[in-house]
């Protein structure tokens, strides 16, 4: 493949990657060092000529400078903002580790968006965590499928979100939630959870 076509392939995935990943302009943060690689592969194929490291450096300081110039979107800064001081978030990662804690659970499953268990100290069952960030995998996907055989195998406590985004994750194989029930076990009978989302539980697990 001759060397240009290979820096336009290059650019072309790397400009893909950014369409995909979403509108926002902080993801083109994240390609620069892609911008920079091909940047050196591009001189490096320049004939010799005069003045050409001059002109290298100046297109290279000009390369390491763009990123300075990608400042904070006051409405990313103040949705992240908004999320920190979110009180009832701070709360239903209580709740989840309540539970967990008094049941002896390490992991649960996440049926919900982000940021709705970002406080909880306990980890969703993965490798997979949130399942609607990648579902343009398809769930036919090795990761999907290592997740959903974890959720068969280990998943004891299911946490479902319907608040704010309502972005459950709609596809999920119907068999990984059918063995929950919103009868909780003894471990967790008296903990009181919003009415915001809902704790379900496998069937007939009552840990002692």
């Amino acid at each position: 493949m001759p060397l240009a076509a290979a820096h336009v392939l290059g650019l072309s995935f790397i400009s893909l990657s950014i369409a995909i990943a979403g509108p926002d302009a902080r993801w083109g943060a994240f390609a620069f060092p892609g911008f920079v690689a091909l940047a050196l592969l591009f001189f490096r194929s320049v004939p010799p000529y005069k003045d050409a490291n001059l002109f290298t450096a100046f297109c290279m300081l000009l390369i390491i400078a763009a990123p300075w110039t990608f400042t904070p979107q006051p409405e990313h800064v103040r949705s992240q903002l908004a999320w920190l001081r979110d009180k009832p978030l701070q709360e239903y990662g209580k709740t989840i580790d309540t539970i967990l804690d008094a049941c002896g659970e390490d992991r649960y499953v996440f049926d919900g968006g982000f940021p709705l268990s970002a406080y909880a100290r306990h980890l969703p069952i993965g490798p997979i965590f949130i399942p609607y960030f990648f579902n343009y995998l398809g769930v036919d996907h090795p990761l999907y499928t290592e997740t959903f055989d974890r959720i068969r195998k280990n998943g004891k406590v299911l946490v479902r979100f319907e608040y704010a985004y309502k972005v459950n994750f709609k596809d999920f194989p119907s068999d990984v939630f059918s063995d929950f029930t919103s009868i909780p076990p003894d471990c967790a009978k008296n903990i009181p959870v919003s009415s915001d989302f809902s704790v379900l539980f496998r069937k007939g697990w009552n840990p002692t």
